[in-house]
């Protein structure tokens, strides 16, 4: 019998604790951590006549049990949560105190036309996107799904960035990822509706606020969030 598996860096994580929490059944994915959601930001795999492989040796090792899996044709659809914006914007804040999409730029800032915005996103969501589209000439079904939204009590706020900026910095990062999909009609996961604020935030009450290591988290959402996207991936996989 045929599954579906999902497979992705550490913000699957709230998925998985919301799996392990509940009682789903054998209805539910596979779920693999591949690693780090930096190491999607280059070409991490190929496909070969063997099939699909990771090039990345942080995913090599872990993606072992899904791949001997993919190869013996018992997966049906892979949902794929790699690539996000955050690293774009945290490592970037400097320069969005500067500069602001030209969208929504404001007078005293440097404007960003839409064309620079763009290619500085698809630097990150290039080798996701072929990713996905490579899984599907591999034979399976390949659906992305998105990472939590920007949370409403970030950081970045509170230091000036302003919400417009970082929303529009988001919405362009998903619009990269779906315009490189739609020709090879690759569906995607959406975000809850529940999990957003009327702004498009994520809720402080699914966000996680402290990461494994004790850390601040500003990027993941807890198993509440996982719970919501769970279901959202079952509908897909239906």
């Amino acid at each position: 019998m045929k599954r579906s598996w999902l497979i992705g860096s550490s913000h699957i994580s709230a998925i998985n604790r919301a799996q392990k929490q509940g009682d789903f059944g054998k209805a539910t994915p596979a779920i693999t951590l591949l690693g780090a959601s930096r190491h999607s930001k280059a070409p991490f795999h190929r496909l070969g006549e063997d099939g699909i492989a990771f090039t990345n040796e942080n995913y090599q090792d872990r993606a072992a049990g899904f791949l001997k899996h993919l190869k013996s044709g018992k997966v049906e659809n892979v949902f794929v949560l790699l690539g996000d914006v955050n690293s774009i914007i945290l490592k970037g804040s400097a320069y969005w105190k500067r500069h602001e999409p030209f969208a929504v730029w404001q007078a005293g800032k440097v404007p960003l036309p839409k064309t620079t915005l763009k290619a500085i996103m698809e630097r990150d969501t290039t080798p996701v996107a072929r990713f996905l589209i490579d899984l599907k000439e591999a034979g399976v079904r390949p659906v992305w799904v998105t990472y939590p939204a920007i949370k409403d009590h970030h950081p970045m706020f509170v230091q000036g960035t302003r919400r417009e900026v970082i929303k529009y910095l988001d919405d362009t990062f998903i619009e990269c990822m779906q315009e490189a999909l739609a020709p090879h009609a690759i569906d995607t996961v959406g975000r809850p509706q529940a999990s957003l604020t009327e702004g498009g935030f994520l809720k402080k009450a699914y966000s996680q606020d402290v990461s494994a290591k004790g850390k601040r988290d500003w990027v993941h959402g807890n198993s509440l969030y996982g719970r919501l996207m769970l279901d959202e991936i079952m509908k897909v996989a239906a």
